[in-house]
């Protein structure tokens, strides 16, 4: 009986969950697909392989970093066709200057850019905001 009266006493202090607990709740985040200009791809062609000519460009903000962008990016360049590469960008406006660093393999290959992964910030492509960039990228 005294255990039948503890578990009837745990029972009653169970919190319970509301259904306007429920939808007040914090939803997971977004991610919002950004348009690169050709102003910014520009600058970021300015580090190309001769030949490099970008196709389509896409940018996602950083959800870990202040003024971060990564942005995936398909090009061709002279003996290979829709390559992709991400990099990483402190800007994507016009009127920003902005520097760029290559994240994946492919952007290391076909750009001067520094590695992402030499920053203090360490970035690599297991980083979540790589596979965002390249789901934008279609």
């Amino acid at each position: 009986m005294t255990v039948l009266a503890a578990v009837l006493l745990l029972v009653g202090c169970v919190p319970t969950v509301t259904p306007d607990q429920i939808a007040a709740s914090p939803s997971p985040a977004v991610v919002e697909c950004l348009d690169v200009t050709p102003v910014v791809l520009a600058r970021l062609q300015q580090g190309g392989e001769e030949g490099l000519l970008f196709t389509r460009a896409v940018a996602v903000r950083s959800p870990d970093f202040v003024r971060m962008y990564f942005v995936a990016a398909a090009f061709t360049v002279p003996g290979v066709e829709d390559a992709r590469g991400v990099w990483v960008t402190n800007s994507v406006s016009d009127d920003e200057p902005a520097g760029f660093w290559a994240v994946s393999a492919v952007a290391e290959e076909f750009t001067d850019w520094g590695s992402a992964g030499s920053t203090d910030a360490a970035i690599t492509v297991s980083d979540p905001s790589v596979s965002a960039a390249i789901d934008c990228l279609g």
